[in-house]
């Protein structure tokens, strides 16, 4: 008994160490299927160069995999330039702070803030103080007129004013109503 297991473990291992080709994969035909034409066997073709292409990238990154031990130094990367990073944020934050600082001017003055973004120089503005950013929309104004805020007008009654204040509270609210509907 014990001869017959040596020799099924003697083919077991014949057969583990036989490399797989491409023959042992592709099963035989049936015999009333039907030939690949020229394309099927193009793409037959295709997809083994690929699997044996994927074969060859795993040995290669399990070969570097075993290269790297904790003893070995892991291979060098460029460090980025930490000096050329911050001055590119520094520059994106101050025109952030130029757009916002003249959205801010503008706002109220123009009928759109973010008109004054499309017409005026934000890179001159950037470190500059506060009235640089007023005199900028000024002269936006005066060069570009109808980009300015107007106060609304009923065109029938003329500007509109509230003949009393709002009420602050609901409680107020609610005794002006009854006033109002008294006095009828």
């Amino acid at each position: 008994m014990a001869d017959a297991e040596n020799t099924s473990t003697d083919a077991m291992s014949a057969e583990a160490e036989t490399p797989v080709t491409d023959a042992a994969v592709t099963p035989e035909p049936a015999a009333d299927a039907e030939p690949l034409g020229d394309a099927g066997k193009r793409a037959l073709s295709a997809e083994r160069d690929a699997r044996k292409a994927a074969e060859k990238r795993i040995a290669e990154l399990e070969a570097a995999a075993k290269a790297v031990t904790p003893e070995a130094p892991a291979p060098e990367v460029a460090q980025p330039d930490t000096e050329a990073l911050k001055a590119e944020m520094r520059a994106e934050f101050a025109n952030q702070l130029a757009e916002t600082s003249l959205k801010a001017e503008a706002k109220g003055r123009l009928r759109d803030p973010a008109d004054a973004l499309l017409y005026v120089d934000v890179a001159a503005l950037h470190g500059a103080d506060e009235s640089a950013y007023t005199d900028a929309i000024d002269k936006l104004i005066k060069n570009k007129p109808y980009l300015a805020a107007e106060d609304w007008v009923d065109v029938g009654t003329g500007p509109r004013t509230a003949s009393k204040p709002e009420p602050s509270s609901a409680l107020d609210r609610m005794a002006s109503a009854y006033e109002s509907k008294s006095k009828r």
